[in-house]
């Protein structure tokens, strides 16, 4: 319990400075999460999944429960525990009573809640691998059950969340999985050893891809939550070839002093082509706002470093807009080639990326029929056309107050002097809710690019169909 102290406020005053006395409560909640029981992988589950729960911890006793609040209580707080935690001011998820509210409204923080649950489970320890998927099914079926019935539930996510549940990503402690038995696919943060992160795009940001199909083959048929003998995604989408690569060219001094000497390069390369002589686009990731990635599997002893380098394809999941503050991004997948049957196009995921503002142009589009000398220049128009799609208004503002206004958007700016100044109008936010995902892609670029006179020089990504396993 708090306990009042009070102390001299110097030697000869007889006035007391009054202190509160309260025991550290983050230290009763390591106690009970930092001990070696609470770091397995079943042991998690039962947790979750047990209305009532008893720890012997090495200071004292920590009673757990599901019914109404105090959801905890110890002997130095057995009035409850002012625990602050992920689970809406609770010790642990509490699965009966905070899945049985089935308001809509609420779904939205019920999916935020299972990503929150799969975050902490993926630390988990295992003496075998194969049990991941096993040691989560009964929370699985807790939230199909009471939560998600009209949902499916696919290898540690939840179909409805597709493309934005693809896009978690691993920490410098994890690797993949390598066991005898099949884990679980490469697009699921299951197949990973060691803590992810998932993604918190959700409703905000628009999908680029359609799903055609997802397919899970369980073990044992009666319990698909459980191990599986296989699983894939077959989706209709976008892919650029790329390569992301270390940067080991020498840098100056200031750039170095920066941290921009020990960075990777993202090589963007030509649509449909495997001509190594083709120049690819170089983007220098010294600007952290170029681009992002992050690597499945960490090989070298370097943990920022990574893989020396990853040559496959990148895959567009989603799209979010510029606006106020930020520039506008693309979210995907790197994926690479596996082996296909009767020529089916068949990818496993080996990280993501994430390509932010003007950079996008390189992405999705290429140029026809250009020489060399042209390139560069094409790319500034075509960047002047499209450029206040990608930047943010703020962006946009300060390329007008410093003049240069076009190179941002100039199409965007109102009564622009001759010294390139001039006032942004208000954007316009686009809604792409009733935008089909596949052309959301390119559907704020459409009204410009028509009048523009570059429509013959700008070639789209064409579509495909994959399988991601």
């Amino acid at each position: 319990m708090p306990m009042q102290l009070g102390f001299p406020e110097g030697p000869n005053n007889n006035n007391n400075k009054n202190f509160i006395l309260i025991p550290d409560t983050n230290a009763i909640f390591d106690s009970v999460n930092e001990a070696p029981l609470a770091k397995r992988g079943w042991v998690f589950q039962e947790r979750q999944l047990s209305r009532r729960v008893l720890h012997f911890t090495s200071s004292e006793l920590i009673w757990e429960c599901c019914a109404k609040a105090p959801y905890a209580a110890t002997e130095t707080f057995p009035g409850g525990i002012p625990f602050k935690t992920a689970f809406s001011g609770k010790p642990k998820f509490q699965t009966q009573t905070d899945l049985a509210d089935t308001d809509p409204v609420n779904r939205p923080k019920l999916y935020a809640t299972w990503d929150i649950l799969c975050k902490e489970y993926s630390a988990k320890v295992f003496s075998y691998a194969r049990d991941r998927l096993v040691a989560l099914s009964g929370l699985a079926q807790q939230f199909e059950k009471l939560a998600f019935p009209d949902d499916t539930y696919v290898a540690g996510m939840w179909q409805s969340t597709i493309p934005g549940s693809l896009l978690w990503e691993t920490s410098s402690s994890s690797t993949r999985l390598q066991a005898p038995d099949y884990i679980a696919p490469s697009w699921s943060w299951v197949s990973i050893g060691g803590p992810i992160s998932t993604s918190e795009l959700r409703s905000s940001e628009h999908s680029l891809v359609e799903v055609l199909s997802v397919m899970v083959d369980p073990v044992i048929p009666s319990k698909p939550t459980a191990m599986l003998k296989g699983a894939s995604i077959r989706l209709r989408c976008f892919l650029r070839p790329v390569e992301i690569r270390p940067d080991y060219e020498k840098k100056p001094w200031y750039m170095l002093a920066m941290g921009g000497g020990k960075k990777h390069k993202l090589l963007i390369k030509s649509e449909g082509s495997d001509d190594e002589t083709a120049s690819p686009h170089v983007i220098d990731n010294f600007h952290s706002d170029a681009f992002r990635y992050s690597f499945d599997d960490f090989e070298t002893d370097d943990e920022t470093q990574g893989p020396g380098a990853v040559s496959g394809y990148f895959l567009p999941l989603v799209l979010s807009q510029a606006d106020e503050a930020s520039s506008s991004s693309l979210h995907g997948l790197l994926i690479e080639r596996a082996s296909g049957e009767d020529g089916e196009e068949t990818y496993r995921r080996v990280g993501v990326l994430r390509v932010f503002g003007l950079h996008c142009l390189r992405v999705k589009y290429g140029l026809r029929n250009r020489g060399v000398a042209e390139i560069e220049s094409t790319w500034g128009d075509v960047q002047k056309i499209l450029g206040s799609t990608y930047v943010s208004v703020r962006d946009q503002k300060k390329y007008v107050e410093n003049g240069d206004g076009g190179s941002a958007g100039a199409d965007d700016t109102e009564e622009i002097g001759e010294d390139g100044k001039g006032k942004m109008k208000p954007r316009v936010g686009v809604d792409l809710g009733g935008v089909d995902a596949l052309e959301r892609l390119y559907y704020l670029d459409k009204e410009a690019l028509e009048g523009s006179g570059f429509e013959a020089a700008v070639e789209r990504l064409a579509l495909r169909e994959i399988s991601l396993i």
